[in-house]
């Protein structure tokens, strides 16, 4: 036992046995947990969303039927090994293009995103949200820079943050279309019997 340090395992939650369980079936489908929560008191809700990595640029995003995979695979275990003691359902989504902001690796990951930022009070100027590109975190605070410049916000400040998506219009290409003058055209001819 030369330099084997024994330590007395900590007992692991209900939460942090069924993220072991998600881990293990996202790793091996090349995905990732962007967001898991337990609910047993408020509706029995294990609420699964699910990205893949660099999921949130266009086009390559998670695809419905790898939700399907995820569910069912999860289902399966919960239902073979019986280690959810109350009754439950389970929410499979990904996180869309609106991504919610929850952890700190989310408002790290959105860094050069345009947000929204709701605060939990108005801060000592009466703002009460704050929107613009996230020009930084720093695990204490993020600094969005809108109309007025760059703002810092204390993380703990923040109630709901979110990545806004942008549409982005392309332009036209070739004439533009003639304006419609409103009227239905006549037909010409004879009608077809």
């Amino acid at each position: 036992m030369h330099g084997l340090i024994v330590t007395e395992a900590t007992p692991q939650t209900l939460e942090e046995r069924l993220e072991e369980v998600l881990q293990r079936i996202t790793d091996a489908m090349g995905l990732e947990i962007y967001l898991f929560e337990v609910r047993p008191r408020q509706d029995g809700l294990l609420k699964l969303v699910i990205d893949r990595p660099g999921g949130s640029e266009p086009g390559k995003g998670i695809m419905v039927g790898e939700l399907a995979q995820v569910t069912r695979e999860f289902e399966a275990v919960l239902e073979t090994t019986a280690m959810v003691p109350f009754e439950y359902r389970i929410e499979c989504s990904s996180p869309g293009v609106e991504r919610e902001l929850t952890l700190d690796r989310h408002f790290a990951g959105a860094v050069g995103s345009r947000i929204r930022a709701t605060l939990r009070a108005p801060d000592a100027s009466g703002r009460g949200v704050f929107e613009g590109l996230l020009l930084a975190w720093d695990g204490a605070t993020v600094t969005i820079e809108d109309a007025s410049g760059p703002q810092t916000v204390d993380r703990e400040a923040i109630r709901r943050a979110k990545v806004l998506f942008q549409f982005v219009n392309p332009k036209p290409t070739g004439p533009a279309p003639k304006p419609s003058s409103g009227k239905a055209k006549r037909p010409t001819g004879k009608p077809k019997r």
